[in-house]
């Protein structure tokens, strides 16, 4: 198990990738938890990807604003848009990808926001599953 915590509320968690090669993650007071799927993944990042590049993108995960589509593009609409129910877990899902060098967490920006760092391929993105895996930190 990996443990982490989300950038917006820091409430700490922990992460695997299951057998069935999903990302399972649960909150450590076990208030939340779920997973993703490699196609989940690669269809959120390549969202994301084709709309922002390398610039940054938001949290944007307003539980009551993702459904009705009142909210910016970011992170919480881009898994709203490929099928996963939860925006919520966005928070979760972005602490996931910068542990493992997807995404870099914005420092300077006032809200919480990533990017792709620039050295990021399609590749990579495709392959998040193995990487994830892969990772030992």
């Amino acid at each position: 198990m990996n443990h982490a915590i989300t950038c917006a509320r820091e409430s700490h968690f922990t992460w695997e990738v299951t057998a069935d090669n999903k990302i399972y993650f649960e909150s450590t007071d076990s208030t939340n938890q779920g997973n993703f799927t490699q196609d989940q993944l690669m269809t959120c990042l390549t969202w994301l990807f084709q709309r922002f590049g390398h610039e940054t993108f938001p949290l944007a995960n307003k539980v009551d604003d993702v459904p009705s589509g009142d909210v910016e593009d970011g992170l919480g609409l881009a898994l709203h848009d490929v099928g996963y129910s939860q925006s919520a877990h966005a928070s979760f899902l972005g602490s996931i990808m910068t542990q493992i060098g997807i995404f870099e967490y914005d420092t300077a920006s006032p809200r919480t926001e990533w990017k792709f760092p620039d050295n990021i391929t399609t590749t990579q993105i495709n392959d998040v599953i193995e990487i994830a895996g892969n990772y030992d930190g």
